[in-house]
């Protein structure tokens, strides 16, 4: 759920901001009008649904140690993707630019998601103060 918040934050801000022709325009892959915030027609890049399918299926893929488990996952996250192409909505650099953006992104997720568990499993070591009074002492204890 984190790595689809934050790609879909990266998907809105990069599809406005590139504005790259998608293949059915016929204007060619070089073809970018940034800020096309009406027309579809320039919102090529990142691919959404690549984002998405192949994002989902790597942080699935990720749970499991069996690496032929793992490649049927992928190659079940790549149908989307393929589609995509296929279809004429997506330049194929659309798609695995898209690809390797959701990998950065559970990569990400779930670096930050181990060191916040490591904090939490070890709390920071406090020292405790005890004042010692005696008959003709007196005495400042700190232990950690």
């Amino acid at each position: 759920v984190t790595s689809a918040t934050a790609s879909g934050l990266i998907l809105s801000a990069g599809k406005v901001l590139v504005g790259r022709a998608r293949p059915l325009t016929g204007e060619g892959k070089g073809e970018f009008r940034p800020f096309s915030f009406d027309d579809d027609r320039y919102r090529s890049f990142p691919s959404g649904h690549a984002l998405f399918a192949f994002s989902t299926a790597y942080a699935i893929g990720k749970q499991f140690k069996n690496p032929f488990l793992k490649a049927g996952i992928y190659s079940l996250g790549l149908i989307g993707p393929a589609s995509r192409v296929w279809e004429g909505e997506h330049w194929l650099t659309d798609v695995v630019v898209s690809m390797a953006l959701g990998v950065a992104v559970v990569e990400s997720v779930d670096h930050y998601l181990k060191n916040e568990r490591e904090r939490s499993s070890h709390p920071p070591k406090k020292i405790s103060w005890h004042l010692n009074l005696g008959p003709s002492s007196i005495g400042l204890t700190g232990t950690f």
